[in-house]
């Protein structure tokens, strides 16, 4: 019979080794290329992550940012019209003494007064910033009693401790508290009329203090951060020797 030497040179053990090896290197290939591709896949997804981290950074910046804009502006408008009494008061000299003793009210408890931390949550660190708190409010207690008798009326409670009492607990069931004065008039030689707004704003102590038996949940989140403006009226009544405030209401 005859012998065919293509079957030979084709069916052999060498060819047959050149294929597998074909495929092997075929199937390394593939296996390669995978985790290739899953690496860039993690990677993209890192970085979509990273991109989405930073832009929620951004946005919290630019919300704190506007935040406090919009508190230096309001404690601004606070002090505008306190300097142009105080303008007003160097002008006349001497005949303003009580008009002086009015805007210094006005000016040192325009943003209520200064709490002092409890103990417990007083850390090392800002101990000097609580003594300087303290001194604060003493001074303001100070000038309460050197410029108002005793019978200040509030309604139904008089007193300077009454009065002082009654700004801490505006400064600690609210926050941002600031006065801003809108008028401020002599209605006689006796007497001394103010206008102004409480601003405040609703905080988790104000639904502590406050609003402490509202129940209503959904009631309450809303309430949180809203800001509030009082219409606010004082009057100052003009003694020989000193200043007495025989009304000081909050009406709104």
């Amino acid at each position: 019979s005859s012998y065919n030497i293509n079957s030979r040179f084709t069916d052999g053990p060498l060819d047959s080794a050149n294929a597998r090896a074909r495929k092997h290197f075929r199937d390394f290939d593939i296996d390669q290329s995978q985790p290739k591709q899953k690496r860039i896949r993690l990677k993209t997804q890192r970085r979509r992550e990273q991109c989405r981290a930073n832009q929620a950074r951004y946005r919290l910046k630019q919300i704190d940012h506007a935040k406090w804009v919009k508190e230096s502006v309001l404690k601004l408008r606070a002090d505008i019209p306190v300097l142009e009494l105080q303008r007003t008061a160097l002008r006349h000299g001497g005949q303003q003494d009580v008009w002086n003793a009015v805007v210094k009210y006005l000016r040192i408890f325009r943003f209520g007064v200064l709490v002092t931390l409890p103990p417990a949550d007083i850390e090392e660190a800002n101990i000097a910033d609580n003594s300087i708190e303290n001194e604060e409010t003493k001074q303001q207690l100070v000038f309460l009693r050197s410029t108002m008798t005793e019978d200040v009326n509030l309604g139904e409670r008089t007193g300077v401790e009454a009065l002082m009492d009654q700004w801490r607990q505006y400064s600690t069931s609210f926050q941002n508290l600031c006065l801003e004065l809108i008028r401020m008039e002599r209605t006689t030689d006796r007497f001394v009329s103010v206008t102004a707004t409480l601003n405040m704003t609703v905080s988790e102590a104000t639904l502590k203090t406050v609003f402490q038996h509202l129940e209503d949940r959904p009631l309450r989140s809303k309430l949180l951060g809203q800001h509030l403006q009082v219409p606010y009226s004082y009057l100052f009544r003009v003694g020989h020797r000193d200043m007495s405030t025989i009304a000081c209401r909050g009406t709104g």
